[in-house]
């Protein structure tokens, strides 16, 4: 059965699903990529605490999948564990 809360997203200036979610763990990259400019100032990683607490509100709204992104993800010390916490919910 279809959540109909995606079709009401369509309806009102709220969002009631989210069926997938792009998650930016981190801002720092190894590429020096010349359009940008995130390996110069990336040093920013999401903690544990704050992917538990986002995991939960995704839920919440019915999000299936979650992309983890950033600058380079894998630069994360803790990725893994990030992965984890939104595959649980």
């Amino acid at each position: 059965m279809p959540d109909l809360r995606i079709a009401q997203n369509l309806f009102s200036d709220r969002i009631a699903a989210l069926p997938l979610a792009i998650v930016y763990i981190t801002d720092r990259c190894n590429s020096k990529c010349i359009t940008c400019d995130y390996w110069r100032y990336g040093q920013t990683n999401m903690a544990p605490p704050v992917a538990e607490r986002l995991a939960v509100e995704l839920s919440a709204l019915g999000t299936h999948m979650v992309l983890i992104s950033g600058g380079e993800p894998l630069l994360h010390p803790h990725w893994h564990d990030l992965v984890s916490i939104f595959r649980a919910h």
